[in-house]
């Protein structure tokens, strides 16, 4: 099914016999944002029994969880928008007069520098494993390091 609706009401119903009811939406987003059932019962109108059997659908589960992905997913973009900026800016510190502050910036670039090559070199290894499982091997010959 195609999905409609902000958060893919369509796409949460399924062969389970899961229908995503009027309101649905409001509580699943409550519930992705990490609101315990007390308060998202309270933010939604939804009874606290009304949301526990919600949440023993499987299907249910899987949409909460879809839709805490996507809000992490943005928060991930918002933060790798600020990283250039935060970088500058603590690059920027290196040329202040407080010598206890330069020092500060100096190690934690120093310590940060290593860890994100490694992340990035492990993003693209990652990413390169994956084209090779997604295609298959060479010439018929298995995968070698």
């Amino acid at each position: 099914m195609a999905e409609t609706g902000k958060n893919g009401s369509e796409a949460a119903a399924n062969d389970s016999g899961f229908e995503p009811q009027e309101g649905d939406e409001t509580l699943v987003v409550a519930l992705a944002r990490g609101l315990s059932w007390v308060k998202a019962a309270e933010q939604t109108g939804f009874s606290e029994s009304t949301i526990a059997r919600r949440m023993r659908n499987p299907a249910f589960r899987l949409w909460v969880a879809k839709v805490r992905g996507e809000m992490f997913a943005q928060a991930v973009g918002i933060l790798a928008r600020s990283a250039v900026k935060a970088a500058r800016k603590l690059t920027g510190l290196l040329d202040n007069g407080d010598a206890k502050l330069v020092l500060q910036a100096a190690c934690k670039i120093l310590e940060l520098g290593p860890k994100l090559r490694e992340h990035s070199e492990l993003a693209q290894e990652l990413a390169e494993l994956r084209q090779l499982v997604a295609t298959g091997p060479v010439n018929n010959r298995p995968c070698r390091p």
